[in-house]
């Protein structure tokens, strides 16, 4: 048997809030954390600004982007399109961290499923760092400004075989 989930009246709080701040303007951590009575950055509090944030973008496409220190800040259209920017940045170091990692095993020492999930690793991150490299993103700008559309799968893996 599921129990009906109740968000605290916390995320409700903070999400009433969120859900008021005007476009292209922010909203403190300071101001966030005297609302309910707790520290938004750290540890439960934290939680509830996550899911009210999730709230206003599912429920009302509305986004913030994370002013560092300080607090939220509102974003529209063009602006939502820098939080792509800086997610393939991060995936693309993520995924070199990653292959980094992975290439201190003692290959030889691993098993055969251990070689396959290794050399599996290796193909996956190095590809994800293709993709997200600058250079391939402006590859797909150009197609998709030639389209007009976004690009299927099969597609955007032609481009990348020439």
């Amino acid at each position: 048997m599921h129990t009906k989930y109740e968000r605290a009246i916390e995320t409700d709080l903070l999400y009433g809030t969120l859900r008021e701040v005007k476009p292209n303007k922010s909203i403190s951590y300071a101001d966030l954390s005297e609302l309910i009575g707790a520290d938004v950055q750290k540890n439960n509090a934290r939680g509830y600004l996550y899911t009210a944030r999730r709230l206003c973008e599912t429920d009302h496409d509305i986004v913030f982007e994370v002013v560092r220190n300080v607090g939220l800040k509102r974003i529209v259209n063009d602006d939502v399109m820098g939080v792509a920017e800086s997610a393939f940045s991060s995936i693309r170091r993520k995924a070199g961290k990653t292959i980094k990692t992975i290439k201190t095993v003692n290959y030889k020492a691993l098993s055969n499923e251990g070689k396959t999930k290794h050399n599996a690793s290796i193909t996956l991150m190095g590809t994800i760092s293709l993709f997200s490299k600058k250079r391939s993103q402006l590859l797909l700008e150009d197609k998709a400004r030639e389209t007009g559309k976004a690009l299927p799968l099969g597609k955007t893996l032609e481009l990348f075989k020439k």
